[in-house]
This record gives C-alpha cells, sequence and structure tokens, in this order.
C-alpha cells in the first residue's frame, strides 16, 4: 500500500509517524514544496518515510498522481493508493492516520459555541431547534449578579444546550463549551471543578439533576400570564419587604421562615407554584410542600429571570420558552 501525504505541517508529520508505526509495510511518501523538511533524516532513518521536497501535487486520479518536481519541473506519475491532505493540527494528522488504519475513535462533535450579543451566548441546541426536532425538553435557570445561566436537558440528564446572559459570561461558556464537546451530562456538571472555585455551574447542575430524579418540577414564566387562579396559587415566599417591592399579580406571600406554620392558608386541592427573588428559597419552599401531599412546582430562575423575560413579553416578542415538560414526582 503506498500513501502519498501532503506537506510536512504537523498534522502530515503526525499522520505519516503514526502510520509507520502501525503498518510497517507500507510505503509512505511526504511531498512539501519546500526545500527542507522538518525532522527529514529521521524520517527517513527512524520511521523508513521516503521524503520529496521541491515537490507539488498537480493532480490527482484513481490509482495515481501527478507531481511537479519544483528542481526540474517535470511532471511525473506516481502510484498512489491513498492520498492524505495534511492540514491542520497535530491532532487532526493522528485522526487521519487512524481513518486509514480503520482505528477512528468517536470524538465527540464540538457542540458550537454561537455569539448573540456582547454580553449573550449560547451553546449547542437551543429551544428553537429542539422544537422543531419534536424532541422533549427541560430548561432551568440560574440567575447570576447581572444576568442568568441557563441549562437545557432531557430526563436521563444529557445536556442539550447551555445559554448565558449577562457581564463576565465567558468563564461560564469556555468551561460548558469544553464540557459538552466531551459529553458531560447534568451528573457530572455537580462534580465540576474550577481553579477559582466558583459554584454557579455545579449549582445549576444540582438543579437539574434535582429535576430529572424526580425531587422538584419546574414552572416557566412563559405559563404564569395563562394559569387559572381558581387551579393554582401562586405562592410567594420572600422577605414581606421584598414582596411589597416586587411580585407577581394574584400571588399571596408567605415567607419561607412561616410557610410550615402557615399551611392552612394554602388550599389542598390547588397547584402551587413557589416563587421567591432567585428560586433557592422556592426549591425549599416547594419540597416543604410536596412532603405535606401539595402539588408544588418551582418558577425556574424566580423573580429575577422573570423580569429579565417580563419586557420581551410585553413587547409581543416572546422569547423561546420551553413548554410545560417536566418529570412526575412520584
Amino acid at each position: 500500500m503506498k500513501i502519498l501525504i501532503i506537506g510536512a505541517e504537523s498534522a502530515g508529520l503526525a499522520c505519516a509517524t503514526r502510520l509507520r508505526r502501525a503498518a510497517e509495510a507500507a510505503m509512505i511518501i511526504i511531498i512539501d514544496e519546500r526545500a527542507e523538511i522538518p525532522q527529514a533524516a529521521d524520517l527517513r532513518e527512524v520511521y523508513n518515510i521516503e521524503t520529496r521536497p521541491h515537490t507539488t501535487l498537480v493532480n490527482a486520479y484513481q490509482g495515481f498522481v501527478l507531481l511537479n518536481d519544483g528542481l526540474t519541473e517535470r511532471v511525473y506519475q506516481e502510484a498512489c493508493d491513498i492520498l492524505v491532505d495534511s492540514r491542520g493540527t497535530t491532532q487532526n494528522g493522528r485522526d487521519k492516520a487512524d481513518e486509514i488504519l480503520g482505528q477512528i475513535r468517536a470524538y465527540p462533535a464540538p457542540p458550537g459555541l454561537r455569539r448573540l450579543g456582547v454580553d449573550s451566548a449560547e451553546i449547542g441546541l437551543n429551544e428553537e431547534q429542539l422544537t422543531e426536532m419534536a424532541a422533549e425538553y427541560i430548561y432551568a435557570v440560574l440567575p447570576i449578579d447581572s444576568g442568568f445561566l441557563k441549562l437545557i436537558f432531557n430526563a436521563a440528564g444529557q445536556i442539550y444546550g447551555f445559554m448565558a446572559k449577562g457581564r463576565g459570561i465567558a468563564r461560564f461558556t469556555d468551561t460548558m463549551s469544553a464540557f459538552m464537546a466531551h459529553g458531560g451530562n447534568i451528573h457530572g456538571l455537580t462534580q465540576l471543578e474550577t481553579l477559582d472555585n466558583t459554584q454557579e455551574l455545579p449549582t445549576l447542575g444540582r438543579i437539574a439533576q434535582n429535576v430529572v430524579e424526580g425531587r422538584i418540577n419546574l414552572a416557566y414564566p412563559d405559563e404564569i400570564d395563562g394559569l387559572d387562579p381558581e387551579k393554582t396559587t401562586l405562592l410567594d415566599i420572600s422577605r414581606r419587604e421584598i414582596f411589597a417591592e416586587n411580585h407577581l399579580p394574584n400571588s399571596i406571600n408567605i415567607p419561607l421562615r412561616e410557610l410550615r406554620d402557615s399551611l392552612y392558608r394554602l388550599d389542598a386541592h390547588k397547584e402551587i407554584i413557589t416563587i421567591c427573588e432567585r428560586g433557592r428559597g422556592a426549591y425549599i419552599a416547594a419540597r416543604i410542600l410536596a412532603g405535606r401531599g401539595f402539588r408544588a412546582r418551582l418558577l425556574t430562575g424566580g423573580m429575577r429571570y422573570f423580569s429579565l423575560t417580563l419586557h420581551s413579553r410585553e413587547s409581543g416578542n416572546p422569547p423561546k420558552l420551553a413548554g410545560d415538560y417536566a418529570p412526575s414526582a412520584e
């Protein structure tokens, strides 16, 4: 088997040396238009790889190629079983060799990182794409100081996509891009460690894990306007002074520390959506209510995320928010 590799760059050298180590019977030739081919002596003596400087590819056909000798300007024909275009990185060269040898490794596809604005980006699939694919999905939101982090996933814990909005989001998007590219799921996200010990991403993973494992169900901002007050209670567990500053219409206020002693105020026949500023206290409230036999859901992202989406909804251009899918707590 004769293998012709075009270009003695890092990818070409890596491809050639890996092929030689694995397939000693193959004849491997590297052509390069430069006068000097890096490591030419080692390639010839150590790896028994032929190198041809001053040579360029003219054309390729089934079973042979035409090469141009830059010194003599002579075009000549060379038999060739496999032609390798070696542009790219060293790892790309190794991958090309593995492909030739039939040892292709299943590297995950990059998830796709897209900048939506100065302080907004998303990775992987978004809700609009998943809806077009008729895929069932869930999303969870964690507010941060200047915006929010959103994780889109399924009931098995597979991560479909991620979105970040706010100042300083690069540290989140860069980490999640690498994490998702290597097939990370929500359970692995809960164990993620960073040098600065930031906890936002592991916290977001724990929220998603709580949903998948049935400890909590989520409610979403786009549901609120259409809820029937005869069937649903909006319960804000914020402190009274916070509730007075900002709350949803038709919501009632029972501070979290008073909730266990105030359950008699709630109608057990209604679904209860728990609300707070960021969602943390509302999670505890929903767990308390579920433990007492109430049907409870948590407004993901709390009032902070609801307020961030309010302008878009009032302007008639609603964000692509997920629907009503959430695993049963039973």
